[in-house]
């Protein structure tokens, strides 16, 4: 299981691994030449959680932002996610994802500006 959430704030998006480096891979795809960014999704992969607030304002806002954007963007078709190029990316696991990515939209949304 990983994360992404806030410290200070109830609402936590949790999922199983492989969705929660998903949205990473895909985050970063749409996002290569923001360095720092790509940096910490990097670090949050191999430590399986990311908190927002943990960073500064402008970056956590960056971060929640592409996060948001990312994941709508998937739901909406505008967005290829890395998932269909995966061996395991089937139509069930296709569709895990999307639900995920409804719910991270949710979390996420209260906080993106």
């Amino acid at each position: 299981m990983a994360l992404i959430g806030w410290h200070n704030k109830p609402d936590s998006w949790v999922v199983a691994g492989w969705a929660f480096r998903q949205v990473l891979e895909d985050v970063r795809s749409q996002c290569p030449a923001d360095a720092e960014m790509v940096s910490e999704l990097e670090l949050a992969r191999d430590l399986k959680y990311l908190f927002i607030d943990s960073f500064s304002g402008d970056l956590a806002k960056r971060l929640a932002n592409a996060i948001r954007d990312t994941a709508s963007g998937i739901l909406s078709g505008q967005i290829r996610s890395g998932l269909l190029d995966k061996p395991f990316g089937d139509a069930n696991a296709i569709a895990e994802y999307r639900s995920a990515l409804r719910e991270l939209v949710a979390v996420v949304s209260d906080h993106a500006v």
